[in-house]
């Protein structure tokens, strides 16, 4: 008999598929979803005071975005902290399109920062989007700031 030689059976390489809730990490500061405008209104009523707070919202990106975990950080213009919120997570703003969020939200009297806010302009007001993770229609996930987790 001659020599036998054995090589084992080639596999093709499946390609990876991409999984329901795939996590992408994204570069610095590359959030789709983007502040345009937004105005606040002081209230206060016989039982509470409180904020009503309108958000525009734009998705500059080019997939349909259905869920979102972000806030909005209000501060004066040395950036000392007034108030924060969180942006409202279930929207669904298609590409290129805006999305008005509002609420009211209530105020802390005894915090004066919170009560600071009501008596400033809104040109002395810094609204800082701080965007956390964005979920698509596609069920991807884009991971805009991991340390906020």
């Amino acid at each position: 008999m001659g020599n036998v030689t054995s090589t084992p059976l080639a596999t093709t390489p499946q390609a990876a598929k991409p999984q329901v809730g795939d996590l992408k990490p994204a570069q610095a500061n590359t959030s789709p979803l983007v502040l345009d405008d937004w105005s606040f209104q002081y209230k206060d009523s016989d039982d509470e005071k409180y904020y009503v707070i309108s958000l525009t919202l734009h998705n500059t990106g080019t997939k349909p975005i259905k869920l979102v975990d972000a806030g909005i950080e209000f501060s004066d213009l040395l950036d000392a902290r007034l108030y924060g919120i969180k942006v409202s997570p279930d929207l669904t703003i298609g590409p290129g399109e805006t999305y008005v969020d509002s609420g009211s939200y209530p105020i802390n009297q005894f915090i004066s920062d919170q009560m600071r806010m009501k008596d400033m302009k809104k040109a002395d007001i810094k609204a800082i989007l701080d965007v956390n993770r964005i979920v698509f229609s596609d069920n991807t996930i884009l991971v805009v700031n991991p340390t906020s987790q």
